[in-house]
């Protein structure tokens, strides 16, 4: 918001005159929706994986002041409340036990006058079994020949 200060003279037929001083304030509208930037996330995360920070999702609100504060919430595929969400950063959490395979989670920006994001963002979580295990070769020599 910004505002701008200027003064104005009348004057009349008889050349009387008069002053005053013109304020001018020029307030935000709420035009512009929050967006997602990136609006696709992909993380792995292990089976056993401790309750903790996971991954931020970030969107940007190109209105200034209260308009332009963005919060967040979940608001698909988080049914068994695994996950969690700080409101005011965006930061993902894990706060229960993850099954098996791959979760989707949906998440909404909504800015400081209600207006919601236009494409939400997706955050594929891939859930890593805890049980895999690297390649070994066994035995761990191998001899051969080869002919000419």
């Amino acid at each position: 918001d910004s505002s701008y200060q200027f003064q104005v003279e009348a004057v009349d037929t008889d050349n009387l005159t008069t002053q005053a001083v013109v304020r001018v304030e020029i307030s935000d509208v709420n035009d512009n929706h929050p967006r997602f930037e990136p609006r696709e996330y992909a993380i792995n995360v292990m089976l056993n994986a401790s309750p903790g920070p996971l991954v931020n999702v970030q969107a940007r609100d190109r209105d200034s002041g209260i308009f332009g504060t963005v919060t967040y919430s979940i608001i698909g595929g988080n049914d068994n409340q695994i996950f969690g969400i700080n409101a005011d950063t965006g930061a993902i959490s894990l706060i229960g036990s993850l099954p098996g395979g791959l979760l989707t989670l949906t998440v909404r920006a909504t800015d400081g006058g209600g207006l919601t994001s236009l494409d939400n963002a997706v955050v594929a979580v891939s859930v890593i079994s805890g049980t895999v295990h690297p390649p070994v070769f066994t035995p761990t020599m191998f001899n051969f020949t080869i002919s000419e």
